[in-house]
């Protein structure tokens, strides 16, 4: 088993001429700094890049780790797109709702409940049919443990899911899953509070 300190890297190839980018790397998720890797674990690291003032264009991004501590190995992600655009002066609904779309997204990455939050109240408010305005109501009452609010919200989501694909053959399957999970936890402190 090797124990990893986990270190960045990003390599931007912009027109086929490959030089480092100023971005910097912010994990998002679980922050821990090991990574434990063995012959059954694998890992997996969310990283977010900073603002940063680089030319319009499209890039590739390659996240590396290698000799860090004792391991000397290196092991590189697969190449990400980013293309980066310049941001209009003022943004239209459709891309305001985008951009929040991605934000709750991140957040949800992230953790951080209070932006989830923030985004899926603005997406139901451009439009009170979201299912995804609801997913993200719903993840950031369960990350603040009102479970009674998250488990309304994906119950609304799953509802607007059907009534918006009534053919569809596909169930809604995180949307069963989140609702079940709250259903028991609330079965199992009913159950418990219960007895003497």
């Amino acid at each position: 088993m090797s124990v990893i300190p986990v270190m960045s890297r990003v390599i931007g190839h912009l027109e086929r001429s490959e030089k480092q980018l100023p971005l910097a790397l912010q994990p998002i998720g679980d922050r821990t700094s090991i990574v434990v890797f063995d012959t059954v674990k694998t890992a997996q690291a969310n990283f977010g890049v900073a603002p940063a003032g680089i030319a319009p264009g499209t890039y590739s991004i390659v996240a590396c780790l290698g000799a860090t501590g004792s391991w000397q190995g290196r092991v590189c992600s697969g190449a990400v797109k980013l293309t980066v655009e310049a941001q209009p002066g003022k943004l239209t609904s459709e891309q305001r709702l985008t951009l929040d779309r991605q934000k709750a997204r991140y957040g949800l990455l992230a953790g951080d409940y209070n932006a989830i939050e923030s985004y899926g109240r603005e997406l139901v408010k451009a439009d009170p049919k979201s299912g995804p305005g609801h997913i993200c109501l719903g993840e950031a009452a369960l990350g603040k443990d009102k479970t009674d609010v998250a488990l309304r919200e994906f119950v609304t989501a799953r509802a607007l899911y059907k009534r918006q694909q009534p053919d569809a053959g596909e169930q809604p399957v995180y949307l069963n899953l989140r609702i079940n999970q709250l259903l028991k936890e609330r079965q199992e402190q009913s159950s418990g509070s219960s007895q003497p």
